[in-house]
């Protein structure tokens, strides 16, 4: 996974499209942003931890494909922003 390319493409039901970005921080910690620019930007933002990475991030892509914000097990939801 690169910081600079999205780990996941998704299409909503609303037709905006997400990216879906993965980096891992210093500590065992990673951070999953989620980012659209339709109809205007926003930005979803969770943290989980290395050993839970792909299952979370595949529950997220899950959730943005349904139009849900979800709440996997083994990550924080940490806040919307736009």
């Amino acid at each position: 996974m690169s910081l600079f390319r999205p780990a996941r493409r998704i299409v909503g039901p609303d037709g905006g499209e997400w990216e879906v970005y993965v980096s891992p921080r210093r500590s065992k910690a990673v951070r999953i942003e989620a980012v659209t620019f339709y109809p205007h930007r926003e930005s979803l933002l969770w943290t989980t931890t290395a050993d839970h990475t792909e299952r979370v991030l595949r529950q997220i892509s899950t959730g943005l494909e349904a139009g849900d914000i979800v709440r996997p097990l083994g990550a924080v939801f940490v806040g919307r922003n736009g």
